[in-house]
């Protein structure tokens, strides 16, 4: 081996070494999963897929509404509405500590989809 390679070696060898730690992970995270019978939130996008709708003839099929947060009811607490592309649209009013409230069809935004 010439000298060239033993450097080579050597930051390799350096570079292994110096990421090996034995450091805990950070187990502060940023956000948390909630359980749905924590939030009351029971929205899901099924899509189902047949003869006439169909990933061939919509590109778009898997693409979803969205999800809008505003605050509906002017408490100063973010509301969801959750659009959906075969199933009911669905607005939930935001009740405090992550907890909400289906108001679809009291308030009227019902859809077919």
């Amino acid at each position: 081996m010439n000298s060239r390679s033993y450097f080579y070696y050597f930051c390799f060898l350096s570079i292994l070494f110096c990421a090996c730690n034995n450091k805990e992970p950070a187990t502060s995270t940023l956000f948390s999963l909630l359980p749905p019978s924590h939030t009351n939130i029971d929205f899901k996008n099924t899509v189902s897929e047949n003869d006439s709708m169909n990933l061939i003839l919509n590109e778009y099929l898997y693409n979803g509404g969205g999800v809008a947060v505003e605050d509906i009811n002017n408490d100063g607490l973010a509301d969801l509405f959750f659009s959906g592309n075969m199933v009911s649209s669905k607005l939930y009013i935001n009740k405090g500590d992550f907890k909400f409230e289906d108001i679809t069809e009291k308030a009227g935004v019902t859809t077919t989809g």
